[in-house]
């Protein structure tokens, strides 16, 4: 995936500079990733079935505190056994300095659970904000990331989010001390100059006019993505700017999103 390629990009440049180890959502099933020391496929066989028993009743615990309903209630309390007690072992044997957390579900709470417990200062980086936006279909109640975001405010941590508006929100929202936010933006290291001839090839070879304003979208065609509000937006724009969006990307929205271009005429000939 996109976030995959990203951290294994960090991995590789830092290093040289840290000692760094990546650890998979489920560390109990995954096989190790390559970039950095990279490690899985931990296996929870030698454990105790009552050391599990305990972490899953922990799990139904959460499960029941942010609403996790009928199957996905038992999927993911046995995940989050599975998972709290694959890393609290990790924990304990590499001894880590600190724990870069991505993202604030129910699927990576075991981390920052056992991190607390262990007394391991944390980053958490929040690549957008469920909390906000009530659009966003999910099987945890949004209360998590503002639970999670109050308690990492605390002690020897810190959060970074990826816009200004996230972290805006963070604040006025959750009162969190402006000092542990911080906004990390997403991006890349552009060259210094454009191919002038490969762009004018590129757009030559697509039927695309040379002066032709370009917007791009790369992701999955989900509700969390909202391409669906992009499009919404071209008719207002059409006359003066008359941009062409590209969507690069599938999902379980492609129909919906078709549909919409097609109801506000926006297929160009």
């Amino acid at each position: 995936s996109g976030y995959n390629n990203a951290v294994k990009a960090v991995a590789g440049s830092l290093a040289g500079l840290v000692d760094l180890e990546l650890m998979p959502i489920r560390p109990w099933l995954n096989p190790p990733r390559p970039g950095a020391r990279a490690f899985g496929g931990l296996t929870v066989r030698t454990s105790p079935f009552g050391t599990i028993r305990r972490f899953l009743r922990e799990g139904l615990v959460r499960s029941a505190q942010y609403n996790v309903r009928g199957i996905d209630r038992i999927k993911y309390s046995w995940q989050y056994a599975l998972n709290s007690e694959a890393i609290s072992r990790v924990l304990a044997d590499r001894k880590y300095d600190i724990v870069h957390v991505h993202g604030m579900s129910f699927e990576v709470l075991p981390v920052y659970n056992e991190c607390m417990r262990a007394g391991i200062p944390m980053v958490g980086t929040a690549h957008g904000s469920n909390y906000f936006d009530p659009n966003i279909r999910l099987y945890f109640d949004r209360e998590l990331e503002r639970d999670l975001a109050i308690e990492l405010a605390k002690g020897k941590n810190a959060i970074t989010v990826v816009s200004t508006a996230v972290r805006d929100r963070y604040l006025s929202e959750f009162g969190i001390d402006p000092e542990r936010v911080y906004t990390v933006r997403n991006g890349v290291d552009l060259p210094p100059a454009r191919d002038e001839p490969r762009r004018r090839e590129a757009r030559g070879r697509l039927g695309i006019p040379q002066d032709r304003p370009i917007m791009l979208t790369v992701g999955s065609l989900i509700k969390r993505k909202n391409q669906r509000e992009v499009i919404a937006a071209l008719p207002s724009i059409r006359m003066e700017l008359n941009p062409l969006y590209v969507i690069v990307g599938d999902g379980p929205n492609r129909d919906e999103l078709e549909s919409l271009v097609m109801d506000l005429d926006l297929v160009d000939d």
